[in-house]
């Protein structure tokens, strides 16, 4: 079945394009351009969307523009992961 990918398309590429992506200016700019937003139609609403965090151990999320989306204590996205969460 063809999907439309390219014909050297692996899982660990894409792993590894989606790592790196954060680190690239254009997608950060592209990410902030349509996250943040209040009444707009389009794009990510600043309620749904989480803060970023770089806490060691955690299930890393993107920096969206103006979060607004709590966490409460002791959720799972404020946990670190065990290895029982990799299984």
């Amino acid at each position: 079945m063809d999907r439309g990918l390219p014909d050297d398309f692996t899982v660990d590429n894409a792993v590894a394009l989606a790592v790196r992506a954060p680190s690239v200016p254009v997608y950060r700019t592209e990410l902030a351009a349509w996250s943040g937003r209040h009444t707009a139609p389009d794009g990510i609403p600043s309620a749904n969307a989480p803060a970023w965090d770089d806490t060691p151990g955690v299930l890393p999320t993107r920096a969206f523009a103006d979060p607004a989306l709590g966490q409460p204590p002791g959720s799972a996205l404020s946990e670190p992961l065990t290895e029982r969460d990799l299984q």
